[in-house]
Parts: structure tokens; sequence; C-alpha cells
């Protein structure tokens, strides 16, 4: 079976409220990079940043895990 990650199907973001996402992953051997799929309103796009996601969030490419403390603007 291929590699799959999978997140919640819904996560809130509250501004100034530290959060942490772990995904769920099977199938996975050895070392992996990870890209996020994203619907962009046209096509589905990959990031290997994760720049689309929320202010003051990150994306660990070697974990999956999103972090931070989501802010405004």
């Amino acid at each position: 079976s291929p590699p799959t990650i999978v997140y919640p199907l819904r996560t809130s973001f509250v501004i100034g409220a530290p959060i942490t996402i772990q995904p769920v992953v099977e199938n996975v051997e050895g070392t992996t990079n990870y890209n996020l799929y994203y619907y962009n309103g046209t096509a589905l796009s990959a990031s290997s940043d994760g720049r689309w996601l929320p202010n003051g969030l990150a994306f660990d490419r070697t974990t999956g895990q999103i972090t931070g403390t989501p802010t405004a603007g």
C-alpha cells in the first residue's frame, strides 16, 4: 500500500493559542519528506513549506506536523 497521511477533518484555529496537529501516518518505511496538498480554487496544488497555512503556523516536512501560534493578519 502507498504511504498515507491524514489530518483531522476539522481543526479550529484560535488566534494566540498554540496548536500542534499530529497526523496519522500509515505504510511509511524509512525516511520521508512530506508535502501538503491543497485545493486552490481551480486545481490541486502541492506545498513543501505550508505557505498557505494561517499566519504563525508552520509545516514540518520530516514529521508532517503543523505547529505554532496563529496570529491575525
